[in-house]
This record gives C-alpha cells, structure tokens and sequence, in this order.
C-alpha cells in the first residue's frame, strides 16, 4: 500500500446557489459587454434582439462584430476594460473574456456599482446567470443549471427544441391575437377563462407539425362555436383563426 492511501477518499462536494428566476425587459437600456469573442458575438446578438443599447469594450472582436459597430448597432471602444469606468451607467454588465484578472476585477466593480454582473461560465462572480432558451415566437422556454454545468443547459435546450416546434410558436400566436376580441365578446371573466384554457388545451401544435392546419382551424372553430355566436365565431375566423393557423386559404 503506498503511502497516504490508507486515508478514506472523502466525497466531492459543492455549494448550490439558488437562483431566482425573471425576465429582464433590456429595450433602450444600456449593456456593457466586456470580450470581443465568438461568446461576445452570441451575447450580443441576443441583447440586440432585446433592444439594449450593447456598448462593447475589448481590444480586438470578431468580423461580426465590426460590422455591428460599423452600422451603428452597438458601439465598440477597441481597447482593454477600465473597471470602475466602464461600467458606469449600465444596467448590466456581462464579461465574456477568458481573462481571469479581467472577469475577477469586472465583477468587483459591477458589484460595487450595484450593477448586474454576469461572468460566462463563472457562476460564483455572477450576480445572474443567463439561462439556455428555446424560443417559439413570444414562447421562451429558459433553462438552467444554476451554473452547475452549462453543458447540461446546452443538451436540455437541445432536447427542447426537438419537443417544442414550430406548431407552438402557432398556437401561442392565435391565443394573443384572441385575448382581446374575446374580452368583448365573453364578457363573463369565469366564461372567458374557460374557453382560453379549452383553447389552450387543443392540439394545435401537433396538428401543425403534422401539416394538418385545416383540421386545426375546426377545432379551434369547433371550440369557439360552444361559446361565441355564429357571427362572432366566423368573424374570429376570417380575422384571426385563419390567417394565423392556415395562411394559404
């Protein structure tokens, strides 16, 4: 037996943060990405469909990237991170770098301007983490591991995706078109309710998936008709079942 071996392995264990989840509405806010990578690239093509304002903030960046800067998109300073002047202002801060100095003083400072911090794949810098998503139109679908392993993120998303089609982004879009005409036509709040879960509970998106749209359209029609009159069911059909589930007709 070789020295020392005769001590019990002792398990390996790790500190579980819990995380609260929200959604952050980014639209004309400011963003400060630090990192001028394929991850930065990726960060910042997700905050441009937020609508932040992305001030970026490295040395060098990817082709991408520039022709961001170059149109206007985000603005970009072609040089290293200044902590505790970079981040003033934001509303959130994301280091993508594979600095470790860089990412340790990046979070420092965004802590001590009390502003959000996200260090990719370093969850114990992190004020927030930013989940894997799978998006269907106005569906998204977040996943996390708390920064356990982003990996097993990646693999879940994937695995939603497959489960998750196009036949969800759908039948989610028809039920907010219907919110509001069925405001006006169920005055009732218990009725409506019923009829939105009736709605909600079709099988839209596998009738979708399957290129059964016409079939679609009668139920959703089928399920109307047991609330709505004749007249309203069929003006709901030419204004919103119909276009939105059979765009050819």
């Amino acid at each position: 037996m070789r020295r020392g071996s005769s001590r019990p392995s002792r398990p390996i264990n790790r500190k579980s943060r819990t995380f609260y989840p929200v959604n952050l509405d980014l639209e004309g806010r400011a963003v400060l990405v630090i990192g001028g990578g394929k991850v930065a690239e990726r960060k910042i093509e997700s905050l441009i469909a937020c609508g932040a304002n992305v001030r970026l903030v490295s040395p060098e960046s990817t082709a991408r990237i520039r022709a961001w800067a170059a149109k206007g998109t985000i603005r970009w300073a072609p040089r290293s991170y200044k902590p505790g002047h970079d981040e003033r202002g934001a509303f959130l801060v994301i280091a993508a770098t594979d600095d470790a100095r860089v990412n340790r003083a990046a979070s420092r400072a965004a802590k001590a301007a009390r502003t959000f911090i996200n260090v990719v794949d370093v969850p114990e810098l992190c004020t927030c983490t930013i989940p894997a998503v799978v998006r269907r139109g106005d569906l998204q679908i977040a996943v996390s591991t708390g920064g356990a392993s982003p990996a097993f993120s990646r693999r879940v998303r994937e695995e939603l995706e497959k489960t998750f089609g196009q036949g969800y982004e759908r039948h989610l879009d028809l039920l907010g078109r219907l919110r509001a005409p069925l405001r006006e036509m169920v005055k009732d709040p218990a009725s409506r309710q019923d009829l939105m879960t009736r709605l909600a509970s079709l099988p839209i998106p596998r009738l979708v998936s399957r290129g059964e749209n016409s079939k679609a359209v009668e139920k959703v029609l089928g399920t109307l008709a047991y609330s709505l009159s004749p007249a309203d069911t069929e003006n709901l059909a030419a204004r919103v079942v119909r276009p939105v589930l059979h765009p050819s007709d």
